[in-house]
């Protein structure tokens, strides 16, 4: 792949290059062997109007901050780097990147993740303007297991599908109803963020809900990233022993239980939505034990899932097949 020099990048902009009309914002850690591919698919990028790359590099101890120095070098008033003498965590890195951004437009995308179209920005951009209504687009992304090289589409849905993207649709979907590396939204999103928003073990889930409370979001039918699914990411992490995993998941568990309840006194759920999502919290904890190895404990956790006979369900068919496998 050709990757264009600054120079080139530049000569079809139109407007002030030191006032970027879109900010890429990507937090990395230890991505060594992916960064270059989330680098160049960002410099790819062909465009009229400027835009930047901030990224936040949080203390890898790998080659990552090395590769992003080079890229630098070559590309330095395209490319920022912020970066930390210890690890801050993905929260904490996400955030800064959020706050040094200086576009009106945010496109995330983390450092093992990529851009597979060079106008993926301009169709965002595109979309953004021609419905004023809308603080926040995605769309499906090509999904690659880094194991086997299985490649799939995730996250594409049907007209009827999206045909209604309100509060209670993204509450219950979760986080994970979009690719990361296909999401786009007004900064001004993020603008007096409530309480609320910093109590999720993610980003993903309150940057949604923020933007549907704020305004529409919109779904673009077109493949623009791609997705991979390896054991460095945060979602599908490998832990080396199964305390470890437990601990995780209970902090993890602890937090996101206490932003639900923050929504619910906020009045941004209601009642019978708090219970559905307590009760998918339960069910996700007691999944993870069974996967760390802790059978008893799950066999505990069902007596302890709250008002849902579905996830009960759906949990002791999960035990059983690991009991019998």
């Amino acid at each position: 792949m050709y990757i264009k020099s600054e120079e080139e990048i530049k000569k079809s902009w139109k407007g002030d290059e030191t006032n970027p009309l879109v900010s890429i914002c990507c937090i990395t850690y230890n991505h060594e062997k992916y960064i270059s591919d989330a680098l160049n698919s960002f410099l790819m990028q062909e465009t009229k109007f400027p835009f930047e790359i901030v990224i936040g590099e949080d203390c890898s101890d790998d080659k990552t901050l090395k590769i992003i120095k080079e890229y630098k070098l070559n590309y330095p008033t395209i490319i920022r780097v912020i970066t930390s003498e210890r690890n801050v965590g993905m929260c904490e890195n996400f955030d800064r990147v959020i706050d040094a951004a200086q576009g009106e437009y945010i496109a995330l995308c983390e450092g093992d993740d990529y851009f597979t179209i060079k106008d993926k920005l301009t169709i965002n951009v595109k979309e953004m303007k021609n419905d004023m209504r809308l603080s926040f687009v995605f769309g499906p992304a090509v999904q690659i297991n880094e194991k086997n090289d299985d490649k799939k589409i995730r996250n594409q849905y049907t007209k009827k599908e999206v045909s209604k993207i309100d509060l209670n649709w993204v509450l219950k979907k979760g986080g994970a109803f979009y690719p990361t590396p296909t999401s786009f939204f007004r900064k001004s999103v993020l603008h007096e963020k409530p309480k609320w928003f910093d109590f999720h073990f993610t980003r993903d889930y309150p940057l949604a809900i923020l933007s549907v409370l704020k305004g529409r979001i919109g779904y673009i039918d077109k493949v623009t990233a791609c997705y991979r699914y390896n054991e460095g990411s945060v979602s599908n992490k490998k832990f080396g022993c199964i305390k470890e995993c437990k601990k995780s998941a209970t902090n993890k568990y602890h937090k996101n239980l206490e932003f639900i309840k923050m929504i619910y006194k906020e009045n941004v759920a209601e009642y019978t939505m708090y219970k559905l999502l307590a009760a998918k919290e339960d069910y996700v904890y007691y999944s993870k034990l069974i996967n760390c190895g802790y059978r008893f404990s799950t066999l505990v956790g069902l007596f302890k899932i709250r008002y849902s006979l579905y996830y009960k369900s759906r949990l002791i068919l999960k035990l059983a097949y690991k009991l019998i496998n």
